[in-house]
């Protein structure tokens, strides 16, 4: 009875050795299978961010190229209007010259003043002034080439809106206040690219008002145009400058708004910069407080990965 016993006893424990020999073999095929369903959901994240960073990349070469054409269109369509004009001063010069030989030609008195050397009888005419752009005619010099530069674009910034003012708009259109309006409702429906249209036909109208350029970034944010939004943004706060208390929820508006598309793009850095200039302007906003404190955690966990 006692050698059963212990046999049984033993028995027991082999087979106890074996169910826990069982257990830690599938325990470890079941981490193995989770290290590998991590792996791929790392891998799958990962080339979903590659795809959005070479979506955005070709978006701006695509841009960059249409800007170019449009460059290369303006510039064949200035070419194309001076060759006309000088065209056009020639067929009248040579109308001139044609008109004065048909009237002077068969007059004996005009021979005779030839052949005396006197000078001919003047023929009455319209004379027409085409005004050029203004050249400096001294050398350029470094105390005067800023003023000088403001100066050409205050005249064509004159130039483009009086353009616009002729233009086949109704009084309302021609308002810049009225645009941003319109701009607001449409971002309030949901009509992003609309608002991005009249924002823009109002900053032609008035370039220097900073808020259509900012909320011209909170459309482009919604469109996941990051890079127009960081330039718009940068060029609010440029207009917003100098920073005083009166401007500051404008300025802390476009930090934020740069911040999250520096974010977009991963580069959490530049954002989290953003997100610390922006609290320095409204240090008790706890919801910024908050967002910032994600992305330096984030910026955190990818230096220990």
């Amino acid at each position: 009875m006692r050698a059963k016993r212990e046999e049984a006893i033993a028995k027991t424990q082999t087979r106890t050795q074996e169910a826990i020999k069982l257990r830690e073999e599938a325990k470890r095929e079941n981490e193995k299978a989770a290290v590998r369903e991590m792996m791929k959901i790392e891998e799958t994240e990962r080339s979903r961010i590659e795809g959005q960073k070479r979506a955005e990349r070709e978006r701006a070469d695509a841009d960059l190229e249409a800007w170019k054409e449009e460059q290369r269109r303006l510039a064949e369509l200035e070419k194309q209007r001076l060759l006309a004009e000088r065209m056009e001063e020639e067929k009248i010069k040579r109308g001139k010259e044609k008109r004065h030989r048909r009237v002077c030609g068969g007059n004996i008195f005009y021979e005779a003043a030839n052949e005396m050397g006197a000078a001919p009888k003047r023929l009455s005419g319209k004379i027409e002034v085409n005004f050029t752009e203004r050249v400096f005619p001294t050398p350029v010099r470094e105390s005067t080439a800023q003023a000088e530069e403001e100066w050409l674009q205050k005249q064509a910034e004159a130039r483009q809106v009086a353009q616009l003012a002729d233009s086949d708009l109704s009084e309302e259109e021609r308002n810049p206040q009225f645009l941003r309006d319109k701009g607001n409702s449409f971002f309030a429906t949901g009509n992003y690219q609309a608002a991005v249209n009249a924002y823009t036909h109002a900053i032609r109208l008035n370039p220097k008002m900073s808020s259509l350029y900012s909320n011209r970034a909170a459309c482009h944010l919604k469109l996941r145009n990051f890079f127009k939004c960081i330039e718009d943004c940068s060029k609010a706060l440029d207009l917003l400058h100098p920073p005083v208390p009166q401007n500051a929820p404008s300025r802390c508006k476009a930090l934020v708004r740069r911040g999250t598309a520096f974010c977009e793009l991963e580069m959490y850095v530049e954002g989290l910069g953003e997100y610390e200039a922006a609290l320095k302007i409204e240090p008790n906003n706890e919801e910024l407080r908050a967002d910032a404190e994600k992305i330096r955690q984030l910026i955190q966990g990818n230096t220990e990965a």
